[in-house]
């Protein structure tokens, strides 16, 4: 929480000195200027090669795309959360039209610690608000949480992860799946997407408790990607 509490202090400084400026290029003006936002939104959701995945992201992991996630997680960017809450939206419409519950993954106690926030159930908390604004409902279900003391993913390399990933979330006790409202498309939805690993333990807790993850929606993947199949 101090290293991002910091952050945040140094770029409300700076913007009260310079003025806003862009997170992705510091040149534009605003907290995320047209140009790098008109990029990112050019990036059309894609499907990564993730086997036995059904993953939409909004945009690959690098370049802007890493940028922007980078500046919202690391360095304070609170303001950034209404364009990645957009991209998550698109990714959501694109699965369905269908009323949906948006599981988000859990953050490790480390990561709200240093960050402040569960980061990607805030951002997903926003999506499923602009959905209910356009007519889509959505309601957010923060059902999910770590295990015990299970290590982070954070700085592993593929092999690390995939051997981690088996039982490292479980149901919350208070979050009894089989009571909550069950709409058609159950999605599970994370802020990166690299093996996909994480994603598949977390999705067998939905599913022994009931609801079936139809597919799962990241705002960024590391992994390149293929046309999308026509939405559910």
């Amino acid at each position: 929480m101090i290293r991002s509490t910091l952050a945040a202090a140094r770029a409300d400084v700076a913007d009260l000195i310079l003025g806003r400026r862009c997170a992705v290029c510091d040149e534009g003006v605003g907290i995320l200027c047209s140009c790098c936002w008109g990029t990112l939104l050019d990036q059309r959701p894609y499907t990564p090669q993730l086997p036995g995945l059904r993953v939409v992201s909004a945009w690959p992991y690098q370049g802007a795309g890493r940028t922007v996630l980078l500046a919202y997680k690391e360095r304070g960017f609170r303001d950034l959360i209404h364009p990645l809450a957009i991209a998550l939206a698109r990714c959501l419409t694109v699965i369905s039209n269908q009323p949906l519950s948006v599981i988000p993954m859990p953050a490790h106690q480390h990561s709200i610690t240093e960050r402040g926030s569960d980061v990607v159930a805030a951002i997903a908390q926003r999506a499923c608000h602009m959905l209910v604004k356009v007519g889509q409902p959505a309601q957010l279900l923060p059902v999910l949480e770590w295990v015990g003391q299970s290590p982070r993913q954070v700085g592993r390399g593929r092999r690390e992860r995939l051997n981690l990933a088996p039982a490292q979330f479980r149901v919350r006790p208070q979050g009894n799946l089989s009571q909550s409202p069950a709409p058609q498309i159950v999605v599970l939805v994370d802020d990166v997407v690299t093996t996909g690993a994480t994603l598949r333990a977390a999705r067998a807790c939905p599913v022994a408790n009931g609801l079936h993850v139809t597919a799962q929606a990241t705002i960024a993947a590391t992994e390149v990607g293929g046309q999308l199949r026509s939405s559910a």
